[in-house]
Formats: C-alpha cells, structure tokens, sequence
C-alpha cells in the first residue's frame, strides 16, 4: 500500500493536434463524472432509481504563451478553423493536417500523473477531444514585477479512461 500523497506538481500533458503547448503548461484538472438519474414520476415524488448515462466534465488547461505566441495560435487556428473560418486557409488548415492521427477537428491527449519519484504512475486518455474557449491575454504595464502571460483553454471530448502503470 502506498504511503504517499498525489503531488499535484508531477503530471505531463500530450496534446497530439498542439504539440507546442506541451512544455509549457502550468495547470490541468482531472474531469468530474456524474451519474445522470432519469426520473421516474410517481403521483407522489419524483424517484431516481438508477443511472441512466454518465456526465463528463470540462477538461481545462493553463499554459504559459511562449513570446511567438505559436502555443495559443495552436488552439486560436483550431478554434476558428472548426466554427465560422473567414477564408479558405483557416478552414483548409483544420481538415488537412497530417501531424499522425489529429487530422479533422478531433485529436487525441493524455495527462500522466507522476509518482513521487517523478516516474509515470497513471496515464489518463481523452478520446475526440476538442476545444470550447480559449481565455483572454491580459498585457498590463503597470506590473512591476514580470508575471508572464497565461491563457486557459478548456476542452469537450467523447470519454476518457485512466489507466494505473
């Protein structure tokens, strides 16, 4: 039985359509998962008698913007690319990418969870990923000190599974 506590420092993210984002991220969270109840009228009260299909939580990330800003432009171009592109580029740019199996709108990702020895110890896998938002970039030079530029994307996906090594 393992006496240590989960480090929330030890984890490495792979996003497989942004592999700039890799290196700099600062933040992930591990999804919430409901059980979805249908209810079930009775004269009396509603009952909830058994889950009828699973809720996944958002999938969020917080990541440093490198000084090219190309990390945010990964999830930018994808974005606009997917929803309402203004010309041909952007929307050529998301159905014909050929960087292995994230070509489509659609890509694949994994959050591993290092132990406290800083080895893999649990892999989570997200299945169709895709995002929703990508946050705003605030510039301020008032700050006195250099608190470099942060952005959160946050992220649908079909189901993920999480696997111990």
């Amino acid at each position: 039985m393992s006496q240590n506590f989960l480090s929330p420092i030890g984890f490495r993210f792979v996003l497989k359509r942004a592999p700039k984002i890799e290196y700099y991220i600062q933040s992930a969270n591990v999804p919430s998962l409901t059980a979805g109840f249908a209810p079930v009228p009775t004269p009396f009260h509603n009952l909830s008698l058994s889950p009828d299909k699973l809720e996944y939580g958002d999938f969020s990330i917080s990541f440093r913007v490198d000084e090219n800003m190309q990390n945010y432009l990964e999830i930018y171009n994808w974005l606009t690319g997917m929803t309402f592109p203004d010309n041909f580029d952007q929307y050529t740019n998301i159905t014909t990418r050929n960087q292995g199996d994230s070509s489509g709108i659609y890509s694949d990702a994994t959050l591993t969870i290092l132990n406290s020895s800083m080895n893999s110890n649990v892999e989570i896998g997200f299945e169709d990923l895709i995002p929703v938002s990508i946050s705003d970039i605030q510039l301020d030079v008032k700050s006195s000190d250099i608190n470099y530029v942060e952005a959160t994307a946050s992220f649908k996906y079909k189901s993920f599974t999480v696997n111990v090594i």
